[in-house]
């Protein structure tokens, strides 16, 4: 991967799909401030699965106004099957330093996040795409979450 290459995390893409998420709007500015820097966007199947499982889950707990199956439908036509970055192997390879890391974060850190730094680590992706804080704590590891943080780090790369 090159270092201007960007994984997408579950709390982005939510936000970016529902339209009331009350990061709609961030995400929408950081998502132009991605496609005007030119980064590479990597979405991972274990990401799309946790984002549908909370778009669902808002569903059922009737937390927003669209539709499901609305939410749904944008949401596979923004992210279809063959934009996905599948990781099923990736994360047998890593599991143990995936394990390592939730532990290591006393929990802060759930499992896919966890899963995300790793494949970070060993694809040398420089950032990630998140309104989750626990990623500033990452060596090596930049958390985008505003287009003046996309900035900055296109600036550093030179």
């Amino acid at each position: 991967m090159t270092t201007r290459s960007a994984l997408l995390d579950a709390n982005f893409l939510i936000a970016e799909t529902d339209a009331t998420d009350a990061l709609h709007a961030s995400s929408v500015a950081l998502r132009r401030a991605l496609v005007e820097h030119d980064v590479h966007v990597i979405i991972l199947d274990v990401v799309v699965a946790e984002t549908v499982s909370v778009l669902a889950r808002r569903a059922t707990e009737g937390r927003r106004r669209a539709s499901f199956r609305d939410l749904l439908d944008a949401f596979v036509e923004q992210v279809p099957a063959e934009r996905m970055s599948w990781v099923g192997q990736e994360m047998r390879r890593c599991y143990d330093a995936v394990i390592d890391d939730v532990r290591d974060s006393g929990g802060r850190r759930n499992f896919n996040d966890a899963l995300m730094v790793q494949i970070c680590h060993r694809a040398n992706v420089g950032a990630i795409v998140s309104f989750d804080v626990d990623f500033d704590n990452v060596d090596d590891l930049v958390r985008l979450s505003s287009p003046a943080a996309v900035a900055k780090w296109i600036k550093k790369q030179g």
